[in-house]
């Protein structure tokens, strides 16, 4: 029986595998998921927003995530707010951090 090469062998599923970071083709794209993110719940809402940014839309890794929210609770003001002036700032400077700080504050004002 021969082996196969190491290109053609099945990849271990115990090993994560890497995803690519993508980034919001626009701002309206960034205005949208934080809207989206607001409308969810009221309160409780981060294992959502950790599961859109990171799994779903794949705009930062998980330890990236983790970084920004953990300088978000340390802040003053509520967490994802924080968040996301960081998400937006991190992709489209202040200009970012505006929209999605409207895309949080839209729907509850």
């Amino acid at each position: 029986m021969t082996s196969l090469p190491s290109a053609d062998k099945p990849a271990d599923p115990s090993r994560p595998t890497a995803t690519p970071h993508q980034s919001p083709r626009h701002k309206a794209e960034l205005f949208w998921v934080f809207n989206h993110l607001t409308l969810l719940g009221v309160g409780g809402v981060l294992p959502f927003a950790q599961r859109i940014l990171v799994e779903d839309k794949r705009w930062l890794s998980n330890g990236e995530f983790v970084e920004m929210l953990s300088l978000s609770q340390v802040l003053p003001g509520p967490n994802l707010i924080n968040l996301a002036l960081m998400v937006g700032q991190h992709f489209f400077g202040w200009r970012g951090a505006a929209v999605a700080l409207a895309g949080m504050l839209v729907a509850p004002l």
